[in-house]
């Protein structure tokens, strides 16, 4: 619908994406959840992404179709970094503290190396992980099932680019099919 229009994308985590709306270096963002919804205007764009653990497939939980809270605890964890808030918690009910988090990370492509050495398992989204899945590395999600949503979001009180504007009226137009 329009041609001229250049957009350049990059592949960033969700803080610094946010980042990047507050201090004006974006228009706009595909952000997952969890983020500070208070602060932004978004459109759910309808992807549902399911929480689990990425494993080497001879690990012991990898017989699982699913892993419990309970689970959990007994593994060590390299943890998404925008997961580590207070949002967090309430969505697992499990506290953070009774999980063994061996660290943190913001892109999964950093910590494959440390899953497939069998040094922690990682606490993920599928979606972020479905292309490293089958190379020894197998995904079980999360029971009771707890989904992430993925949004485009843009600051609140910001006057757009006319064609950031364009770009969300033919996403809402998309939508709605």
């Amino acid at each position: 619908a329009h041609p001229a229009v250049k957009y350049m994308i990059s592949t960033k985590d969700t803080e610094t994406s946010m980042h990047d709306l507050d201090e004006d270096i974006a228009d706009l963002a595909v952000l997952r959840e969890p983020f500070d919804s208070a602060k932004y205007n978004y459109i759910s764009l309808g992807m549902q992404d399911p929480l689990g653990i990425l494993m080497r497939e001879d690990d012991p939980h990898a017989q699982l179709s699913a892993i419990a809270p309970e689970e959990m605890k007994e593994m060590n964890l390299l943890v998404f970094q925008c997961y580590i808030n207070p949002r967090f918690p309430k969505k697992l009910d499990i506290s953070r503290r009774e999980l063994s988090i061996r660290g943190t990370y913001t892109l999964v492509q950093g910590i494959l190396p440390l899953v497939q050495s069998g040094f922690a398992n990682a606490l993920c989204t599928e979606g972020s992980v479905l292309r490293y899945t089958g190379d020894r590395l197998v995904f079980r999600p999360v029971t009771p099932l707890t989904a992430y949503d993925t949004v485009l979001a843009w600051r609140k009180y910001h006057v757009l680019p006319d064609q950031a504007e364009a770009l969300i009226e033919e996403v809402r137009k998309i939508l709605r099919r």
